[in-house]
């Protein structure tokens, strides 16, 4: 009989561990995250956390491989190693969208008048290639596109998600935290 309850008890043990490194695996993670967005709305857009950046997407032009509201994570790549097929994300310079982020799929790789290298770029879904990205415009390459987070993004722009996938669950998580918190303190 001691021998099933230290089997138990050894089960039990680990799989607090197990569920001990998952939480600390998803704080690391979104502790990851919350800097990175942090960098950029201080800097406004100019700087990276350690090269990356997170970008979300506001147009259709790459659908169907970024969808609208999609959030993408970029890491910033040497210039010179940039190649056709990539997906960058940079600073426009010119027209409507002067100041805008963008990320399109590069379509090729010139030289312009001055000898200099320039990428051109396009959106899945346009028609038109983009006019030509320098090197001081990009601000990286796509890495992935973050399933989680653009679900998450999503959600929260619904007001019935938002409330019910979020406010909810979290105000359940809080009440069973205090519930135990306070049976522990009972216990002593």
């Amino acid at each position: 009989m001691k021998k099933n309850k230290s089997i138990n008890n050894g089960k039990k043990s680990t799989i607090k561990i197990v569920i001990r490194c998952i939480e600390i695996i998803i704080a690391l993670v979104c502790t990851f995250l919350a800097l990175i967005i942090a960098t950029q709305r201080i800097s406004g857009n100019d700087k990276s956390f350690i090269g990356y950046r997170i970008f979300r997407v506001e147009t259709g032009s790459m659908i169907p491989k970024y969808l609208v509201g999609d959030v993408i994570l970029v890491r910033e790549k040497d210039f010179d190693k940039i190649a056709p097929e990539d997906d960058v994300s940079y600073r426009a310079t010119s027209g409507v969208i002067k100041g805008s982020i963008i990320t399109h799929q590069v379509v090729r790789v010139e030289q312009d008048e001055n000898g200099e290298k320039v990428l051109i770029t396009k959106g899945i879904a346009n028609q038109v290639e983009d006019p030509k990205v320098y090197k001081e415009q990009v601000n990286g390459v796509v890495v992935t596109k973050l399933q989680l987070l653009s679900l998450i993004c999503k959600g929260i722009s619904n007001i019935y998600i938002f409330y019910f996938c979020i406010i909810v669950p979290i105000t359940i998580y809080i009440f069973f935290n205090l519930l135990k918190a306070n049976r522990k303190e009972y216990e002593k």
